[in-house]
């Protein structure tokens, strides 16, 4: 049985419809059924006529989003909650061609408007070969919440491995620079200037970190900032998993970037 995010979200989205099948629904959702068409779903599973009707006007799939799974989860949700939550139900499954149009429409523009994704559904490394070099500057947090007893340790530098903040600062350092070869659709970046902070804090018992990197180039440095943060939590972690491993690494994100065609963004 389906237990994902896409399983729980289609379960709110349906319990405002007198629909007795929603478990069966989702557990017909697999990859083979996927790859053929919605209402297949209906000759494995029994439903009330209403939900059959629902799989029946909902698009087939095309290649590209048999693909690509969670797009063609997201479309069968957003179609699902749509009718869920609109009135008329009976009427507008009976006359829904509009409706199906634009669904698959913007499902297909959700995929075409990834740069990273082609026509048909491939991963691939963008080409950045034309654009122009401009300042990037991408700023990123976390924090890792150690619990008291550790948190003192760390503060004390008392931990059995070491500076725990000048090595996680160190790693994260590192861990900036060699962001492509962890993450593989990232293009190799010619960092001016990469740091990181660390900052205890003593109500919460926790280690707040901030990257930040810069470069002028031809695309941004907002995962050479994510993946300093990451790695230096996971640093911190690795070197205080022997006190404890109550450690939660959390509200990794980024804050703010500069540069490029995409202009300046803030985290709200």
């Amino acid at each position: 049985m389906i237990r994902s995010r896409f399983y729980w979200s289609c379960k709110e989205a349906l319990k405002n419809v007198k629909l007795q099948a929603v478990n069966k629904m989702l557990c017909g959702i697999n990859s083979s059924i996927r790859q053929a068409h919605p209402a297949s779903i209906a000759q494995f599973c029994s439903f009330t006529s209403k939900t059959k009707k629902l799989l029946v006007n909902f698009p087939p799939w095309p290649p590209m989003l048999s693909r690509n799974p969670s797009i063609v989860e997201k479309s069968f949700l957003c179609y699902i909650h749509s009718k869920a939550f609109s009135s008329g139900h009976e009427s507008k499954c009976k006359n829904s061609t509009k409706f199906r149009d634009d669904t698959l429409s913007a499902c297909v523009d959700s995929v075409t408007q990834l740069s990273h994704v082609d026509a048909e559904g491939h991963a691939r490394m963008v080409n950045v070969g034309e654009k122009e070099n401009t300042s990037r500057v991408a700023i990123a947090t976390g924090i890792v919440y150690l619990g008291r007893k550790t948190f003192d340790l760390v503060k004390a530098n008392k931990v059995a491995k070491g500076d725990v903040l000048t090595v996680a600062e160190m790693t994260g350092i590192m861990a900036s620079k060699l962001t492509p070869s962890l993450i593989p659709l990232c293009h190799n970046i010619q960092i001016t200037h990469a740091k990181v902070d660390l900052e205890l804090d003593d109500e919460k018992f926790a280690v707040h970190i901030t990257a930040t990197v810069t470069s002028v180039g031809r695309t941004g440095v907002e995962m050479e900032s994510l993946t300093a943060v990451s790695v230096a939590a996971l640093t911190i972690y690795d070197m205080c998993k022997a006190v404890s491993h109550d450690i939660v690494i959390s509200d990794i994100k980024l804050v703010q970037k500069s540069g490029g065609k995409s202009g300046d963004y803030i985290h709200p």
